[in-house]
């Protein structure tokens, strides 16, 4: 067990009164369950940033120390990925999967964000459809509405005082809270999906105060939040396409069609029949309605390495044959990494960052408008959600990122095929950070979380180098798909 105590250096946002004591606090650090020599810790931050003497609430801290303390860099944080999601289980996934240069560098610390996992977390009880909120299936607007609205009411039942704090910009202090009370004037960061803007906002307000920046798998800081939802619907409408392209040249084995536009058919076909009876799929522990096997389909398009598995299940239901041992747990496996989260915590962000449209009518003809161009989710994205129910109204805006921006080097890592965060959105950031940003493209692949766990050996070697070293590439670089798809 030890202490750490602490010291304030100075940053881009100006300090509120009182966050002095925040930053000097001493931290008492025990032993974590995993991974092994890990330590975790608590550290205290304020409610509301206005008023820091006020209610005060606990971030849940992780560290693995750095391997080698004699070659040591620093700290390199890690972001949860996801509004709600845990970030200190990304600990041990790294040490298992970060190259040894970084592991032996670095001070890897994670935490769980305000209002999710160990960090004060806004507890519902939420049904299985509830949970996945995101992509409910809309039956009608008007069932929509009542579904949403219910979803909006159980967060707003327990936890009304507290969802007016819920904001990027509020994780982002207290993010420097917990740098401050490490004990070091700046940090590294490593941060992927809805942590790339986290730490786009992080790097707008406190500069100054990082050293190396990593960005993966990147949002644009236009899309907070329904902007997002729209794009992922366009995104998984190029991935389904891409994906039946990908079955139809392995039709010899598939047998799902020859082309694309024929995989496509038998696809929907199969949806149809999943909305009008579950399927049965042989090995499959229960039958697939029309929204699990959409959701099942989303999960599996996230990476190339799962396209294969998206084939084999498809295969099972077509022509009834038994889906391998394997493949079942394999499928499982994905689907359960969802209940490690918060979806009271996501819905804070989400919803109630940002102003939802609240004219009903607006939903209605969004879902009529991309019905046909985008009809695999685009209904399911377009329509109504939670937000349009928000009980609280943002406390401030959302960061502008760009101009006076002064962090010193930021890396941008993208595939082009990613199903969650399309490639527009990294260019569209390089674009806002023209000088201290350059951005590393994996053509023609779908990976969302590139590093380190997509394994592309150029882009895991560029990552490395820039955190090691600290220097970005000269220039934008554009590599190839480490694996072979056709």
């Amino acid at each position: 067990m030890s202490t750490d105590v602490l010291s304030t250096p100075a940053g881009d946002e100006p300090a509120a009164d009182g966050l002095a004591g925040f930053h000097r606090q001493s931290l008492t650090w025990e032993p974590a369950t995993e991974p092994a020599g890990a330590e975790r810790t608590r550290v205290t931050v304020p409610l509301d940033y206005r008023d820091p003497a006020g209610r005060t609430i606990e971030i849940a801290v992780a560290r693995q120390p750095a391997g080698d303390p004699a070659n040591r860099i620093g700290v390199l944080m890690i972001a949860p990925d996801d509004p709600g999601n845990r970030g200190i289980p990304l600990l041990g996934q790294l040490v298992g999967s970060l190259p040894a240069e970084v592991l032996d560098r670095f001070d890897l610390v994670a935490f769980d964000h305000r209002f999710s996992g160990d960090s004060h977390p806004i507890e519902v009880d939420w049904t299985p459809e509830e949970r996945l909120w995101v992509f409910h299936r809309p039956q009608s607007l008007d069932a929509e509405i009542r579904f949403q609205s219910k979803v909006a009411a159980k967060v707003a039942d327990v936890a009304l005082d507290l969802l007016p704090y819920a904001s990027t910009r509020n994780v982002a202090r207290d993010m420097d809270v917990i740098r401050a009370a490490l004990g070091v004037e700046t940090v590294s960061y490593l941060g992927w999906s809805y942590g790339t803007y986290l730490g786009a906002v992080y790097s707008q307000l406190f500069g100054g105060r990082t050293d190396r920046v990593v960005l993966d798998s990147v949002l644009s800081p236009d899309w907070p939040w329904r902007g997002l939802f729209l794009n992922v619907a366009a995104s998984t409408e190029a991935a389904v396409r891409r994906w039946c392209q990908w079955a139809a040249a392995r039709d010899g084995d598939l047998r799902l069609g020859a082309d694309a536009a024929e995989v496509r058919a038998r696809y929907d076909e199969l949806l149809e029949r999943a909305g009008t009876e579950p399927l049965a799929v042989p090995g499959l522990p229960m039958p697939l309605d029309r929204f699990a096997l959409e959701f099942f389909t989303v999960v599996m398009l996230t990476t190339d390495r799962t396209y294969p598995l998206l084939g084999a299940v498809l295969k099972a239901a077509v022509h009834g044959e038994p889906l391998p041992g394997p493949s079942v747990g394999e499928l499982m496996g994905l689907v359960n990494q969802r209940q490690d989260s918060t979806p009271a915590g996501q819905l804070a962000i989400l919803c109630g960052e940002s102003s939802w449209p609240r004219d009903l009518d607006r939903y209605e003809a969004e879902m009529a408008s991309v019905a046909t161009e985008l009809p695999f989710i685009g209904r399911t994205l377009a329509t109504v959600k939670a937000g349009a129910f928000w009980p609280t109204s943002p406390v401030e805006p959302l960061t502008e990122i760009g101009p006076g921006n002064t962090a010193r080097s930021v890396l941008l890592v993208q595939s082009e095929a990613d199903i969650f965060t399309r490639a527009v959105g990294a260019w569209r950031l390089r674009e806002l950070l023209p000088d201290n940003s350059r951005l590393v493209l994996a053509a023609d692949t779908a990976c969302h979380k590139l590093f380190p766990f997509g394994g592309h050996p150029v882009v895991n070697e560029l990552v490395t180098r820039y955190l090691v070293t600290g220097e970005l590439p000269e220039k934008d670089v554009t590599v190839d798909n480490h694996q072979e798809l056709a």
